[in-house]
């Protein structure tokens, strides 16, 4: 897949059924990415819970945004407590969920996302790490997106903030 030939307007196609983007998950998962990254990018607050053995990390993300997941390690709980988003994740297709919502993550699984209204998304993990940078080592799979430079994954990484 050549990433000029896809624009934003694509990637939401993929994951609204309007158009099929061929290659595996992770190469489309790239494109959209890629796409992300090259538009403007958003604040998406995050607030980080610690409790004996649980780390719960709440994302606020406005409506309109689109995202990628980070590849989960294990599988764990989520909860979709405000709005409306669209899941794409490339194996069992697209599934629109609004709140209150709840679900379990797949080990390995990557989505790709679309906010319809303004939503709560919050994850549980089971862990030992009590910092948000032990844990992300513990929770996610490191994954590198070859048709992204260091200033790209930069800029998407600093947009999110912490509450």
């Amino acid at each position: 897949m050549e990433q000029d030939k896809f624009s934003a307007d694509d990637a939401l196609a993929l994951i609204s059924n309007k158009r099929e983007i061929m290659g595996t998950r992770d190469e489309v998962i790239d494109v959209v990415e890629s796409i992300i990254a090259n538009q403007p990018q958003i604040e998406c607050p995050v607030t980080h819970r610690f409790t004996p053995n649980m780390y719960i990390r709440e994302v606020f993300v406005p409506s309109g945004t689109i995202l990628t997941s980070e590849i989960h390690k294990e599988e764990h709980p989520h909860v979709l407590s405000l709005g409306k988003i669209t899941m794409w994740d490339g194996e069992g297709g697209q599934i629109t969920v609004s709140a209150p919502y709840s679900g379990i993550t797949k080990a390995n699984a990557r989505r790709v996302v679309y906010v319809h209204e303004d939503c709560i998304f919050t994850t549980f993990h089971v862990t030992q790490a009590t910092n948000v940078e032990d844990v992300e080592k513990d929770i996610f799979v490191e994954y590198e997106n070859t048709l992204m430079d260091e200033k790209a994954k930069k800029g998407l990484i600093k947009n999110i903030k912490q509450r």
